[in-house]
């Protein structure tokens, strides 16, 4: 036996109702049964803490409680998860804000002016500005797309692509990701889309129907995507900021993409050790 006092307590109680059997059978006199202090004093004091502890946890008050305080934690722990993702969300905007922010001085409007029609990729001044957008991209993490936008000549309602980080030539596979086929669109209008998924690049007048109001809001000043918003180019949160000429006319816009799956990646930099820790109190 792993514990002699419980074995001991066992023993004088069936000695007990021995001797009470025999008396009763021989007709003699019932003999007083031990007294419950008598077995009780044998036991230690570590029998009598695990006894206690194992009548609290199998109650069904115990159980109960449990069941509460597991729920509480649930709760909890959800409310954690979507705090730490709205502050994760925030540094998003943040950072695509800022870098777009610090990095539009460097662009010289007289350039951007020079890059109005399709055929303007081969000027000088496209290289020049699709380098230093690739610059940016490449400098800076979790940044996915570096590019630059401004509003329709014939429609100010709607945007155009002035130059694009990943679009040296346009009509070439020359971008970061060479394992990929870009298709030749039919004209400088068509905002084509390939429907097996592969890349569309840029060129300068490129339509961009879809560009978000906060684009055209760069136009007064740094700003971002109150949330996500997705194109055919995927989901996103952007940072924008004004590209202004010496007088101080905003004449484009730059952008700074962040795709939507780097908040997966900040939240699970930041909520892994909860987990564990949720884990190890189970």
């Amino acid at each position: 036996m792993h514990f002699p006092e419980f074995a001991e307590s066992e023993r004088l109680i069936f000695e007990s109702l021995w001797a009470m059997e025999t008396a009763k059978q021989q007709g003699a006199a019932t003999p007083a049964p031990v007294p419950k202090q008598a077995v009780e004093q044998h036991a230690s004091l570590s029998t009598k803490t695990l006894s206690a502890l194992r009548e609290f946890f199998v109650s069904k008050k115990s159980l109960v409680s449990f069941a509460v305080f597991g729920v509480v934690a649930a709760a909890i722990t959800g409310g954690l998860y979507m705090r730490t993702s709205e502050l994760n969300l925030q540094r998003m905007q943040d950072q695509v804000k800022a870098i777009a922010a610090t990095a539009s001085f460097q662009f010289d409007a007289q350039d951007l002016d020079q890059l109005r029609v399709e055929s303007a990729w081969k000027r000088p001044e496209w290289a020049k500005v699709v380098n230093q957008l690739r610059e940016i991209r490449q400098s800076n993490e979790n940044i996915l797309f570096a590019y630059i936008v401004r509003k329709r000549a014939d429609d100010p309602s709607k945007g155009e692509f002035v130059s694009d980080s990943h679009s040296l030539n346009p009509y070439a596979n020359v971008d970061d990701d060479p394992t990929n086929n870009v298709d030749i669109p039919s004209s400088s209008n068509d905002d084509v889309f390939d429907p097996q998924g592969q890349e569309q690049l840029q060129w300068p007048g490129q339509h961009y129907d879809s560009m978000p109001p906060e684009a055209f809001d760069g136009y007064n000043g740094s700003t971002t995507n109150k949330n996500f918003y997705s194109d055919k180019w995927g989901s996103f949160i952007s940072g924008y900021a004004p590209i202004k000429d010496k007088d101080g006319n905003s004449v484009a816009v730059l952008a700074i993409d962040m795709d939507a799956g780097t908040l997966d990646v900040f939240n699970a930099q930041t909520f892994t050790p909860i987990v564990y820790f949720l884990g190890l109190f189970v």
